[in-house]
C-alpha cells in the first residue's frame, strides 16, 4: 500500500463509525447501548435519517462485539434506507472490507467515494452523525457532541435540519443537570438551558407535521427547560405574545395531542405530574409507559413517585435527623437548638429558615425554638457571639433530667429527635402539614406557604439556596416507614432499573435513600459505596454524585454506630465516617469556586466540625479543624486554629500554612511577619524563599493600589533583600571556565551579523585591532580576579543599545527601578571614569552586578548610530552571564535565540498617565522584574 492510499484509509476511519474506538467503550457499555438503540428503532424514531444513524452505530457495536453476521445485516439495512449517499455508511463498508482482508474491494470503494460521492454537504451530514454517536454515549462526551452538531448546523446554513437541531437542544439541556456535571468550570446551566429552549422554540415553529414523534419529543424537552419558570418568555425574553403562552402544562397538552400512547410522552408526563404533586396520576402514567416499553427512566421515576407518596402520608415526627442521632438525649436537645443556627438544611424540612441573612435567620430560629420547646420549658439564650462560625453559648435554666421526663410524657418519640405533642399540632410553625384531601399539588404548596412564617422574610438568594438544596437531593432527614409496601415496590423498580443499566448510579443513589427510609442503613450503605467505586475501584466522573454518595455513606455509618454494641466496631465505624466526610469535603473544595452554594448547603462540614470539636484539644485536633475550615475557604477561622497549633508546637509547616491563610485574605502585614518566623529553620528550600518574595511583592502591589507608597517601598525592599541575600554576585564556575580566546571567537563569529557592512569599512578608533586585543586582555584579567571580595557590588546594570535620545522604554524602566527601592543601578557605561577603558569598565560592571537587565524594543527611524561597545557587552552578557541576565522585551518584538529570563512590557503602556496610574504601572513592572530575578 503506497503512502497516498494509507493516508486515504486513515481519513476513511475518521469519517466512519470506527471513530468510536477513541471513546473506549467497555463491552458491557456496548451491550447496553446496543439494546437501547434496537428498542429505539422499534418504538421511537420516525425520521429516516435518524434510523440510518442508528443502524450505522448498531453495525459498529455488533462488529466490535464480534457479532459478524448481525453487523453485516445492520450495514445492509442502513444502505437500504439511503435516499442519497451517506458518507459514513460507505466508509464503514471500506473499513469492513479492509478488516476482512478484501483489500481490492476496499480500494475500489474508496476510489468510488473520492470520485463520485465525497463532497462538502455529505461531510457536514457525517459530522452531525458522529455528533449523534457522541450524544448517546453519556455526559462525558456531550461537549464533543455539541461542537460537532454546531459545526454541521452552521455548515449547511441557511438550510435547516430539524433532527440535528433537536439532538443539539437535547444534549445542551442534559448538560444543565448538576449530576451530569464532569467539569465544574464548564457547568453553565442557565446559559445552556436558554440555548436549548431557543432551539426547541425554533423547532416547534417549524412545520413538522410529518414528524409528529420528534415534535412531541421537542414539547417534552421544552417542559424540562421551563422547570420552575412561569413561561418561556421568562427564559427567552422574545416574542412575548407567543412565548408567554408556553408553560409546562401546555407543553404536555401539546405532546399528548400528538402522541397520546407513546411511551416517551407518558413517562415524561408522569415525572411532571409528580413535580406538581398529582401523585396518583403520575403513578398511572408511569405504569402505562412501562407496559408500552420498559425503560430505566420510567422505573426510576415510578420509584420516586412511590417514595413521594410515602413522604406525603407520613407526619413530620417520623422524619429522622441521622446526623445527630448518635448522641445522648441531653446532647440531642443542645444539637436541636444549635442546628437552627447552622447553615445546613434538609430539603425535607421546608420550614427551617434558609435565609442567607445570618442575623435575621438566627433571630427567627430562636423565636420558633421557644414556641417549639414550650412544653419542655427549655429557655434558650444566645450569648454574645465570639465571632467564630457556629459557636454560641447556651443557657439551660432547667435541669436536663427534667426535660427528659417531660419529653417522655409529652412527645412523640423517635430515635433521632423529639417533637412535642400538641392539641392542634397543625398550627405548630415547625409542623410539616400533610393534609391532602381534595387539594392539588399547586394548591397544597400555596396553602402550606401561607402557614410558613419565614417565607415572607425570604430573600431571592434564600430561594436560590432552597432550590439548590432541592436539586442536590442529599437529605440528612428521611421519612422512616419500616416495611412500607409502597417503598418495597419502589425497591423492586430500582433494582430492575439497575439490572437494565449497570452504570445507573442515580438509581443506586435513590435506592440507598429508600433503604434509609425503610430503616435499613446496612442495606443502603453498599449502594452508596458502589457509586464511589463503581468501575473496579475507579470512582464516578460526576462530582456531585460523588459528594452526595460520600455524605450518605457518613449518615449511614453514623446510624449504624447507634445500633452497634461492640466498642471495637464502633471505633471502626467512626473512623470510616470521618474518611467519608473528608473525601466529600475534598471534592467539594475543588468546585465551590464554580458552585458557591455548595459551601453553605453541604452537610459534611458541620458534621465533621461537630465530631472534631467533641475531641480533647490537641495539636492534631487543631490541625484537622484548620484543614477543615481551609478546605471550604473559611480562612479567618482556619487562622485561629493555625495559631493554636503554633502555640502548642511551632513547626515550619504550620507557620507556612498560617501565612498562606493570611495571604488568601490579603492580610499581607501578618503574612510577612509570620514568614519572618521561618528564618530560623534550616530545612527551608527555594520554594519557601520564593513564597516569601511573592508575598512581599503582592503586598507591595496591594499597598500601591491603596496609595500607601511608603509601605510598598518597604515590601519591595524586603523582597529584593530576600532575593539577593545569599546570591553569589560573581559568575558561576562554568562561566569562569570560558577562556578569553573562546569569548573572542564568539564575538568575532557574531560580529559580521551584528555590525552593518558600512561600518566595517569605517576607520572607527574603537574597533582598531590593537584595542580589540587590549579589550580581550582586560576581560581575561577581570575574570581572573572575579573571586575577590567587592565591598560595593552593583545591584542592576542596564544595557540598552537603541541609540535614541530620551528613549521612552528606557525612561520608564529606569524610573520603575528607582521609584521604590534605592537600588544601585548603572546604565551602560555612563558611570565609567574618564581614565578607564569603556570595555574594561563594562566587563567589570557585568561581573559584580547582581543582575544585568537588557531592554529590547523595535528600533525607531530616528534612532542614532548604535554603539558597538554596548552591542559587544550585550553579547558577552547573553553568553557568559546568561543566568543573571533579564530581558525586558516589548510585547510583539521577536525573541532571539538566546534563552534567559524575561519580562514582557505591554504594547500600550503610557508614561504620561496620571501619577496614580503611572505608579501602579511602574509597580507592576518592578514586581515582574523581582519575581523573574527570584527565579534566577
Amino acid at each position: 500500500m503506497d503512502e497516498d492510499e494509507e493516508g486515504r484509509m486513515e481519513e476513511a476511519r475518521q469519517w466512519s463509525s470506527f471513530l468510536m474506538d477513541d471513546a473506549l467503550l467497555t463491552k458491557d457499555k456496548m451491550k447496553e447501548k446496543l439494546k437501547q438503540l434496537q428498542e429505539d428503532l422499534n418504538k421511537e424514531f420516525d425520521m429516516n435519517e435518524e434510523k440510518i444513524f442508528a443502524h450505522n452505530f448498531i453495525f459498529y457495536l455488533h462488529w466490535r462485539l464480534g457479532h459478524r453476521e448481525k453487523a453485516l445485516a445492520a450495514l445492509r439495512l442502513a444502505e437500504d434506507l439511503e435516499k442519497e449517499p451517506n458518507l459514513i455508511t460507505h466508509y464503514n463498508e471500506v473499513i469492513l472490507n479492509k478488516e476482512l482482508e478484501d483489500s481490492c474491494r476496499s480500494k475500489k470503494l474508496l476510489d468510488e467515494i473520492y470520485n463520485n460521492i465525497k463532497h462538502e454537504k455529505l461531510q457536514f451530514r457525517a459530522t452531525a452523525e458522529i455528533g449523534y454517536y457522541y450524544s448517546r454515549l453519556g455526559p462525558q462526551h456531550h461537549d464533543r457532541a455539541v461542537q460537532l452538531f454546531k459545526k454541521a448546523i452552521t455548515g449547511i446554513a441557511p438550510e435547516r435540519n430539524i433532527l440535528w437541531e433537536f439532538r443539539l437542544a437535547l444534549t445542551l439541556r442534559r448538560q444543565t443537570h448538576i449530576f451530569q456535571m464532569t467539569a465544574a468550570e464548564n457547568y453553565r446551566p442557565r446559559e445552556k438551558n436558554k440555548e436549548a429552549a431557543r432551539l426547541l422554540y425554533e423547532i416547534l415553529k417549524f412545520p413538522t407535521d410529518e414528524y409528529c414523534r420528534i415534535e412531541a419529543r421537542a414539547w417534552c424537552e421544552m417542559s424540562k427547560t421551563l422547570f420552575r419558570e412561569k413561561n418561556l418568555f421568562e427564559i427567552l425574553h422574545t416574542d412575548r405574545g407567543e412565548t408567554e403562552k408556553i408553560n409546562e402544562n401546555q407543553c404536555f397538552q401539546e405532546a399528548m395531542k400528538l402522541c397520546p400512547d407513546e411511551y416517551f410522552v407518558l413517562q415524561e408526563y408522569g415525572a411532571h405530574l409528580r413535580y406538581i404533586g398529582d401523585l396518583e396520576k403520575s403513578k398511572e402514567m408511569l405504569e402505562r409507559s412501562i407496559q408500552l416499553r420498559d425503560t430505566t427512566f420510567a422505573r426510576h421515576h415510578l420509584a420516586l413517585t412511590l417514595r413521594k407518596m410515602v413522604e406525603k402520608a407520613t407526619p413530620k415526627p417520623n422524619y429522622r435527623r441521622n446526623l445527630q442521632f448518635s448522641f445522648s438525649l441531653d446532647e440531642r436537645c443542645l444539637s436541636k437548638l444549635d442546628s437552627q443556627n447552622s447553615s445546613m438544611s434538609s430539603m425535607q424540612e421546608p420550614l427551617v429558615s434558609l435565609s442567607l441573612d445570618s442575623e435575621q435567620t438566627e433571630n427567627k430560629s430562636i423565636h420558633d425554638d421557644e414556641k417549639f420547646n414550650r412544653t419542655s420549658k427549655i429557655i434558650y439564650e444566645r450569648s454574645k457571639s465570639t465571632g467564630s462560625v457556629g459557636k454560641h453559648e447556651y443557657n439551660l435554666q432547667t435541669k436536663i433530667e427534667g426535660a427528659k421526663a417531660n419529653a417522655i410524657d409529652n412527645t412523640i418519640t423517635c430515635r433521632s429527635f423529639c417533637v412535642p405533642k400538641s392539641a392542634n399540632i397543625s398550627k405548630s410553625p415547625l409542623k410539616f402539614h400533610c393534609k391532602t384531601d381534595n387539594i392539588t399539588g399547586n394548591q397544597q404548596s400555596n396553602q402550606t406557604r401561607k402557614k410558613m412564617p419565614f417565607y415572607k422574610y425570604q430573600s431571592e438568594s434564600t430561594n436560590q439556596k432552597r432550590t439548590f438544596i432541592s436539586k442536590r437531593k442529599s437529605p440528612r432527614s428521611v421519612c422512616i416507614s419500616r416495611n412500607d409496601p409502597l417503598l418495597l415496590q419502589a425497591v423492586k423498580h430500582l433494582q430492575k432499573a439497575i439490572e437494565m443499566c449497570q452504570g445507573f448510579d442515580v438509581g443506586r443513589y435513590d435506592l440507598g435513600l429508600i433503604y434509609r427510609m425503610l430503616d435499613k442503613p446496612e442495606n443502603a450503605l453498599p449502594y452508596f459505596s458502589l457509586i464511589t467505586s463503581n468501575n473496579c475501584g475507579k470512582p464516578s466522573e460526576y462530582k456531585m454524585s460523588l459528594i452526595n454518595a460520600y455524605e450518605q455513606q457518613a449518615i449511614c455509618k453514623l446510624d449504624l454506630i447507634s445500633k452497634e454494641t461492640d466498642p471495637g466496631r464502633k471505633e471502626e465505624l467512626k473512623y470510616d465516617t470521618r474518611i467519608s466526610l473528608w473525601k466529600a469535603l475534598t471534592i467539594t473544595s475543588g468546585i465551590i469556586g464554580f458552585i458557591p452554594l455548595l459551601k453553605t448547603t453541604n452537610q459534611c462540614f458541620p458534621t465533621l466540625k461537630m465530631l472534631l470539636q467533641r475531641e480533647e484539644k490537641s495539636f492534631k485536633t487543631s490541625k484537622e479543624l484548620a484543614k477543615l475550615y481551609k478546605l471550604l475557604d473559611y480562612d479567618e477561622e482556619s487562622i485561629k486554629f493555625y495559631k493554636q497549633m503554633i502555640e502548642i508546637e511551632c513547626d515550619s509547616t504550620s507557620v507556612k500554612a498560617l501565612a498562606h491563610s493570611y495571604v488568601k485574605i490579603r492580610d499581607f502585614d501578618n503574612a510577612i511577619c509570620t514568614l519572618a518566623l521561618l528564618q530560623g529553620y534550616k530545612e527551608l528550600d527555594i520554594s519557601d524563599k520564593l513564597f516569601y518574595v511573592d508575598t512581599c511583592v503582592e503586598g507591595a502591589k496591594d499597598s500601591l493600589r491603596k496609595l500607601d507608597l511608603e509601605m510598598a517601598k518597604i515590601r519591595f525592599l524586603n523582597a529584593f533583600r530576600a532575593i539577593f541575600s545569599q546570591q553569589n554576585v560573581s559568575a558561576s564556575k562554568v562561566e569562569q571556565n570560558v577562556s578569553a580566546s573562546e569569548e573572542q571567537d564568539i564575538l568575532t563569529s557574531k560580529e559580521d551579523k551584528r555590525i552593518p557592512a558600512v561600518k566595517k569599512e569605517q576607520n572607527v578608533p574603537a574597533l582598531k585591532e590593537g584595542q580589540n586585543i587590549q579589550a580581550s586582555k582586560d576581560e581575561k584579567n577581570v575574570m581572573a580576579s572575579k573571586g575577590e571580595h567587592d565591598d560595593n557590588p552593583l545591584d542592576i546594570l542596564v544595557l540598552h543599545s537603541c541609540g535614541e535620545v530620551g528613549c521612552r522604554y528606557l525612561t520608564f524602566a529606569m524610573s520603575s527601578l528607582e521609584s521604590f527601592v534605592q537600588l544601585k543601578c548603572s546604565f551602560n557605561d555612563n558611570d565609567c571614569p574618564p581614565s578607564r577603558r569603556r570595555m574594561k569598565y563594562l566587563i567589570e560592571a557585568m561581573c559584580k552586578s547582581h543582575c544585568i537587565m537588557i531592554i529590547l524594543h523595535e528600533v525607531s527611524n530616528f534612532a542614532v548610530t548604535k554603539d558597538e561597545f554596548i552591542d559587544r557587552a550585550l553579547e558577552i552578557a547573553l553568553v557568559k552571564h546568561r543566568t543573571k541576565t533579564l530581558k525586558i522585551r516589548k510585547e510583539g518584538v521577536e525573541q532571539d535565540e538566546t534563552v534567559c529570563k524575561e519580562v514582557i512590557l505591554p504594547c500600550h503602556f503610557d508614561e504620561n498617565v496620571n501619577h496614580e496610574n503611572s505608579l501602579i504601572l511602574k509597580g507592576d513592572l518592578f514586581s515582574d522584574v523581582l519575581m523573574a530575578m527570584s527565579k534566577m
